[in-house]
C-alpha cells in the first residue's frame, strides 16, 4: 500500500486491498483514454465523433476521481487534478463556448444581410423569412447554451465533492496527536485543493456567478499565499465589470508581484486593462480632468429625498471619473516620462500636472467620504506597485541589475523618484483627512477611537514609505530626496524640486497627525507588548506581496499554506475576529505612532548614523519637521578624541601626507570655515609641483556681515585659494604679495562645503572634496588613513559633487552620476530643464579658472 494509506484509514468508499500496483493500472488506463481523446478531437465533427468523446471523458472522468480520492499523495504526484481538469471539463467547455460565440457572430451577420436585403426589395414575403431564420438561429444557440451550462453544473458538483472531501482529510489530520510524519500527506492535500479551488472559480465564472468565483479564487490565494495565478483570475473577474477597474489593477498588482510565484500572464492583460481605461475616458470625460467639481446642478427648492437621491449619483458618477484617471495616471507611471521624441510616453510636465489634478480629485472624493477604507488600502497596494516598477513596465529591478547599465539605470531611478512622489503626497492627504476627522469628532463631543478614519490605509502608506526611507533593494529613486545629507546638494532639477516638496509635505503631515494623537492623551497607547502589522485584520489579503513583506509577515515559511492556515482559508468566516473596533483602531494608532517616534530625533543622536526627519519642539511638546538633516560640523568632531576629551586645535588639524610638498590645498571651505579669524598672518609663496606648474597664491577676501566669534577658540591658519567670484568682494590679492587677509564670517551656503583633501593623480593634483561620507558624516579612510575622494579627478569634478562617471580614473567610481542622470538621459523631455555643467577644457583638464567658481557660487546666474 501507499505510504499514505498506512498512516491513516481509507475513505468509507475506498476498498482496504486498493495497492499501489493498482493505482497504477488505473493511470495506465487513463493514459490510453487520453491518446483517444487526441485522436478524436482530430477528427471532423460530427455525431458519432462526439458520442464517443463524451464516452471516453466520462470513463476518463471516473477513473481520475477516484484516484484523486483514494491516495492524494499518488495523485498530487501523477498530476491526476491537471489531467482531470483538461481532458474531461476544460476541452470540452471551450468547445461548447466557442461553438455558441460562433453561432452569435453567424446570426448577427445573417440579421445585417436580411436587413439589408428587405430594405433593397421592398416590404414583401422577405420579413417573414427573416424571422423564421432569426428564430432557428436562437434556438441553436439556445441548445449551445443550455448544454454549456448543463456540463458547468455538473463539473460544479464534481469539484465541490472532491473539495469537501480533502477538507475532511484535514480535519482528520488536526484530530491526529503527531503530524510530524504526515507533512508530505498534508501538503499533497493543500497542493490539491489550491488546483480545485483554481478550477471551481473558473466554472462559477463561465457560469456568470461573479460572487461565488471571487470568493472561490480568494480561498485558492490563501492556500497557495505566494502565488499570482489566482490574483490574475480576480483581476479577469474584476475586469468584466467596467466600474471595477481600480479593483482589476490592483488584482493584477498583486499577481505581477506576488512574493514566490508572480503570473507574467498578467502583464499583457493589465496594458489591455489600461488601454480600455483610456477609451472610456475617451468616451466619457466631460473636460472636467478627473475633478471633483462637477456638482453644478442648483438644488434649491428641492426636496431632502431628492438631494439626498441627486448627491449620491454625483457621487457615484465622481468616483468612478476620479477612479479612472487613477487608473490613467498608474498606465503614464507604467511606460515611465518620455525621454526622446516620438516614443509613447507622457511629457513630465504633463505627468506633474495630472499628479496636482489627481490629489485635488481625491482631497475632494475623501472629504466627501467616497471611499472605502478597504479600497483605500487597495490603491495603496497600487501606488506601492506603480513606484516599484515605474519606467519599467510595472517589473521589480534589484540594484544587481543595474550594476553596468548607466541609462536603464538613470531612467529606473528618476522613474521611481517621481512615482514615490505621489504616494508621500497621497499619504500626507489621508493624514490630512485623518486630523480633520479627529478634530470634527471632537468638536461634535465624539471621543471614540474606533470612528476615526482613515486609520488602516494611513498605516499602510506611512509603514511602507518609512520602508522605503530605511532602503530597499527594488527603490532606487532615494538620492533625489534630502536623505542623507543631499540637503547639501547644489544641483537643481523639477525632479528633484519635486521630491523635495514632496518629502516635506509628507513628514509635515505626519508630524501633525501624530501630535493630533499624542493630545488624546489616552493612556493605553502605552501597550505592555508593542503591536504587530499582523495584528491588523485589515492587512491579512496583503501577505506576501512583495512591496509590504518586509512589515508583513507570513506565520510559516513553506510554499503552501501551513494546516492551520489552509483550515482558516477554508472557513467561511476570518478567524482572526478576537479584537473590537476600538482596539483595532488603538493598534493602528499605536503603529503609526511607533513609525514616526522612529523618525523622530532623540535628544542625544551624537553618533548614531540613522537618519531623522523630525524633532521635538521643546517650547510646544509638538513634533516638528527636521528641515536641516545636515551631520553635524567636522571641525567639532575633530576637537575631541576617541574617549570624548577636548584636544588642542593643533592637534586636532589633521595633516596630508602631501603637505611637504608646499603645494596649498584649494579650500573654498576651509576659507569659509565659520570660526575662521579676521585676519589671518602672511603666507608664503608657492612651491612648484614636479611638473613644474605653479598654483597662485591667491586668497578670497569676503565682504559679508560680521557674526559673533565662538568663545575661547583658537584661529585656524587658512590655505592659499582663488579669487572671489562676482559679487564676493574686492579684487584679487597680487600674486607678489606676501599677505593678504579674509572676513571671517562667510555666507551660509558655502560654509556647507566639505573639508577637501589634496592627492596626486597620474603625475597631477586633484583637489578633490572628500563626499565618501558615511550617514553621520564621517569620512571614510583607506590605507595608511589616507582619506581619499569618492568622486572627482578634476576641479569640476571635485566641485560637482555628483560628476559625470564618463571620466577616466584609476581609482573605482562609486558615486551616483546624478548630472547624467538628471540631465543627460532625460535632456529630451520638455519637462526637465536641467543644463549639463561646464566641465574643464580639453587641453588642461584641470582648470582652475574663474568659471567653474561661477558653476560652485554663482549657479543660478548661469545661463539658461
Amino acid at each position: 500500500m501507499s505510504s499514505s494509506q498506512t498512516k491513516r484509514t481509507p475513505p468509507k468508499h475506498s476498498q482496504d486491498s486498493i495497492t499501489t500496483e493498482s493505482l497504477n493500472e488505473k493511470l495506465l488506463k487513463c493514459t490510453q483514454l487520453e491518446s483517444s481523446l487526441d485522436k478524436l478531437k482530430k477528427l471532423k465533427a460530427s455525431k458519432e465523433v462526439e458520442s464517443k468523446s463524451s464516452a471516453a471523458r466520462l470513463e476518463l472522468c471516473s477513473i481520475l476521481s477516484d484516484i484523486i480520492i483514494i491516495d492524494p499523495v499518488f495523485a498530487s504526484s501523477h498530476t491526476a487534478l491537471e489531467r482531470l481538469w483538461r481532458y474531461c471539463f476544460y476541452g470540452r467547455i471551450s468547445e461548447l463556448r466557442s461553438a455558441a460565440s460562433k453561432e452569435k457572430s453567424r446570426h448577427k451577420k445573417r440579421s445585417m444581410n436580411n436587413a439589408a436585403s428587405s430594405s433593397s426589395l421592398g416590404n414583401n414575403n422577405h420579413g417573414d423569412v427573416s424571422v423564421e431564420s432569426q428564430k432557428s438561429d436562437n434556438n441553436v444557440i439556445d441548445s449551445i447554451e443550455k448544454q454549456l451550462q448543463l456540463f458547468l453544473k455538473e463539473a460544479v458538483a464534481l469539484y465541490s465533492y472532491l473539495i469537501k472531501k480533502y477538507g475532511e482529510h484535514l480535519k482528520d489530520e488536526t484530530s491526529c496527536s503527531s503530524q510530524d510524519d504526515d507533512d508530505e500527506f498534508v501538503n499533497a492535500v493543500v497542493s490539491s485543493l489550491y488546483r480545485m479551488h483554481i478550477y471551481l472559480g473558473d466554472l462559477y465564472r463561465y457560469s456568470n456567478s461573479i460572487q461565488k468565483a471571487e470568493e472561490t479564487y480568494v480561498k485558492s490565494s490563501k492556500l497557495y499565499p505566494g502565488t499570482g495565478n489566482p490574483f490574475n483570475q480576480l483581476a479577469v473577474v474584476a475586469q468584466s465589470q467596467e466600474s471595477q477597474t481600480v479593483l482589476a489593477l490592483y488584482y493584477y498588482a498583486r499577481s505581477l508581484m506576488a512574493a514566490s510565484l508572480p503570473f507574467e500572464t498578467s502583464r499583457p492583460n493589465l496594458v489591455r486593462l489600461f488601454e480600455n481605461n483610456l477609451k472610456w475616458i475617451r468616451e466619457n470625460d466631460r473636460g472636467n480632468n478627473g475633478n471633483a467639481s462637477i456638482m453644478h446642478k442648483s438644488l434649491v427648492g428641492v426636496g431632502k429625498k431628492a438631494q439626498k437621491d441627486w448627491m449620491n449619483k454625483q457621487k457615484v458618477v465622481m468616483t468612478r471619473t476620479v477612479m479612472a484617471k487613477f487608473v490613467e495616471l498608474q498606465y503614464a507611471l507604467f511606460k515611465g516620462i518620455s525621454i526622446e521624441d516620438g516614443d509613447d510616453k507622457v511629457d513630465l510636465n504633463e505627468l506633474m500636472e495630472m499628479m496636482e489634478k489627481q490629489l485635488v480629485g481625491f482631497d475632494e472624493l475623501f472629504a466627501m467620504s467616497g471611499v472605502s477604507e478597504s479600497l483605500l488600502c487597495k490603491i495603496l497596494a497600487v501606488l506601492a506597485f506603480s513606484t516599484l516598477g515605474a519606467g519599467n513596465s510595472g517589473k521589480l529591478c534589484s540594484s544587481e541589475q543595474l550594476v553596468g547599465d548607466i541609462l536603464n539605470r538613470g531612467v529606473v531611478m528618476n522613474n521611481q523618484a517621481i512615482a514615490f512622489s505621489f504616494l508621500l503626497r497621497f499619504v500626507a492627504l489621508l493624514a490630512k483627512h485623518t486630523k480633520n476627522n479627529i478634530e470634527k469628532n471632537e468638536a461634535a463631543g465624539k471621543i471614540k477611537v474606533g470612528i476615526i478614519r482613515p486609520l488602516s490605509s494611513l498605516l499602510l502608506g506611512v509603514k511602507f514609505t518609512t520602508h522605503l526611507y530605511g532602503g530597499s533593494k527594488w527603490f532606487h529613486g532615494l538620492s533625489l530626496y534630502p536623505v542623507h545629507n543631499a540637503s547639501g546638494h547644489v544641483d537643481t532639477s523639477p525632479i528633484r524640486d519635486l521630491c523635495q516638496q514632496s518629502h516635506f509635505k509628507f513628514w509635515e503631515s505626519m508630524a501633525d497627525v501624530a501630535n493630533c494623537f499624542r493630545a488624546l492623551d489616552l493612556v493605553w497607547f502605552d501597550g505592555p507588548t508593542p503591536p504587530e502589522c499582523n495584528d491588523v485584520r485589515d492587512f491579512s489579503d496583503f501577505i506576501c506581496y512583495v512591496p509590504f513583506e518586509t512589515f508583513l509577515t507570513r506565520s510559516s515559511e513553506g510554499k503552501y499554506a501551513s494546516l492551520d492556515e489552509a483550515m482558516a482559508a477554508l472557513a467561511s468566516s476570518s478567524s482572526n475576529t478576537s479584537k473590537s473596533v476600538e482596539d483595532e483602531a488603538i493598534v493602528k494608532i499605536r503603529l503609526i505612532l511607533g513609525a514616526v517616534t522612529k523618525a523622530t530625533r532623540p535628544a542625544s543622536s551624537l553618533g548614531t548614523d540613522e537618519t531623522f526627519f523630525l524633532e521635538e519642539n521643546p517650547a510646544t511638546n509638538t513634533l516638528q519637521v527636521l528641515r536641516d538633516d545636515a551631520p553635524e560640523s567636522t571641525v567639532d568632531d575633530m576637537l575631541l578624541d576617541n574617549a570624548g576629551n577636548e584636544l588642542d586645535v593643533d592637534e586636532s588639524e589633521p595633516k596630508s601626507q602631501y603637505a611637504d610638498l608646499g603645494v596649498p590645498l584649494l579650500t573654498p571651505a576651509a576659507l569659509l570655515a565659520n570660526n575662521l579669524p579676521a585676519s589671518t598672518p602672511p603666507i608664503e609663496q608657492n612651491k612648484p609641483t614636479k611638473d613644474d606648474s605653479v598654483v597662485p597664491n591667491v586668497l578670497l577676501d569676503l565682504t559679508v556681515p560680521q557674526q559673533p566669534k565662538p568663545a575661547q577658540q583658537k584661529p585656524l591658519p587658512p590655505p592659499p585659494g582663488l579669487a572671489p567670484p562676482p559679487g564676493f568682494g574686492g579684487p584679487p590679492v597680487n600674486a607678489n604679495s606676501t599677505s593678504a587677509s579674509i572676513n571671517s564670517n562667510p555666507p551660509a551656503l558655502l560654509s556647507l562645503l566639505p573639508q577637501p583633501q589634496q592627492i596626486p593623480v597620474d603625475n597631477q593634483y586633484a583637489f578633490g572634496l572628500n563626499l565618501g561620507t558615511s550617514t553621520n558624516g564621517a569620512f571614510q579612510t583607506y590605507a595608511n588613513n589616507e582619506i581619499k575622494p569618492q568622486t572627482g579627478l578634476n576641479l569640476f569634478d571635485t566641485l560637482n559633487p555628483f560628476a559625470s562617471s564618463s571620466r577616466q580614473t584609476n581609482e573605482p567610481h562609486t558615486g551616483i552620476d546624478i548630472d547624467f542622470l538628471l540631465n543627460e538621459s532625460l535632456n529630451k523631455s520638455n519637462g526637465i530643464s536641467g543644463k549639463n555643467a561646464q566641465t574643464a577644457s580639453a587641453e588642461d583638464p584641470y582648470n582652475h579658472g574663474e568659471s567653474l567658481l561661477n558653476f560652485l557660487f554663482d549657479n543660478n546666474s548661469s545661463e539658461d
